[in-house]
């Protein structure tokens, strides 16, 4: 992997849980650290809920090799938040993550999303 090809800044995020006042389990997220990547688009796929459509994007997210990204974490760019949905750890110079975006109801999403 070459160094050049981490252009995007993003922000790496992992969830945390605590407990609000009622008592519920309540799920936020930390900041852990900015880091360089390379954003891929995938696939972009329509999945009906209710009366409207909604579109899921997923993006391939490559980053320098790291050992704490897991399952469930979060990476925010300037535009977008992507669940981190699987890491792949299969080579040695590289994290390349399986990201999906936040859901985006396409009848009101008039900008693109990347």
């Amino acid at each position: 992997m070459r160094a050049g090809d981490l252009k995007d800044r993003v922000m790496l995020q992992k969830p945390v849980t605590s407990r609000a006042a009622s008592g519920q389990q309540v799920i936020t997220f930390e900041d852990v650290k900015p880091v360089w990547a390379k954003l891929e688009p995938i696939s972009n796929r329509k999945i009906r809920e209710g009366a409207q459509d909604q579109i899921v994007d997923t993006y391939l997210i490559t980053l320098r090799p790291r050992d704490d990204v897991q399952k469930g974490w979060r990476v925010v760019t300037k535009h977008l938040i992507f669940t981190v949905r699987s890491p792949d750890r299969s080579k040695r110079d590289r994290l390349v993550l399986t990201g999906e975006a936040d859901i985006v109801d396409d009848r009101t999403s008039g900008k693109s999303r990347a």
